[in-house]
């Protein structure tokens, strides 16, 4: 009778160490995510954008930014999911924040469509009453106007040709401004 109440005690024992390394050993797989972020009308690459992944419980997974090309990429393990469905949060500056839900099993690209935000727009008048208001009513603004005029008499050298123009004519002649470099005149 004892000999029969070991082994049953250590098959019970046995079952409940397997079920437990079975658990452990529920490896995941790594999934890529990867699109280009673009404003919905003119299709120009939008760069930083914010780019946030969740699980249905809105437990953050990863996050990053896109780069100058409106590309953004990150890596997961699809353990970290909840049912398969992955949450993709865009945020970006003037444009409307988006949520996506997707549903992934396997390495993804995923193209996001952003919509500029016209609510967010300010009238030319509100603009202009900023200006009116804003300017010369307070010494710290008298600063800024400084600062301004300040910027537009710096002078730039073109990097391949070696020509100089200060700020002012490089705005009016509408140039490439990557092309230029500050000098210290």
């Amino acid at each position: 009778m004892k000999i029969q109440i070991i082994i049953i005690l250590v098959l019970v024992f046995k079952i409940s160490l397997h079920s437990q390394a079975e658990k452990r050993l529920n490896f995941g797989k790594m999934y890529e995510v990867l699109g280009t972020i673009t404003d919905s009308i003119t299709n120009d690459t939008l760069h930083q954008v914010s780019i946030e992944a969740f699980n249905e419980n809105f437990e953050k997974i990863k996050s990053t930014r896109s780069d100058f090309d409106g590309v953004y990429y990150f890596k997961f393990c699809s353990n970290r999911l909840i049912s398969g469905t992955l949450l993709i949060r865009v945020t970006y500056p003037s444009y409307k924040q988006k949520i996506i839900r997707y549903k992934i099993n396997s390495d993804s690209v995923i193209n996001i469509k952003m919509t500029y935000d016209y609510d967010k727009t300010i009238t030319k008048e509100k603009f202009e009453s900023f200006l009116y208001f804003e300017c010369g009513t307070s010494h710290h603004n008298e600063l800024q106007l400084d600062e301004l005029l300040y910027e537009e008499n710096k002078t730039y050298r073109h990097f391949c040709s070696g020509e100089e123009k200060k700020y002012r004519n490089l705005i009016k002649d509408k140039v490439n401004f990557s092309e230029w470099i500050l000098i210290e005149k």
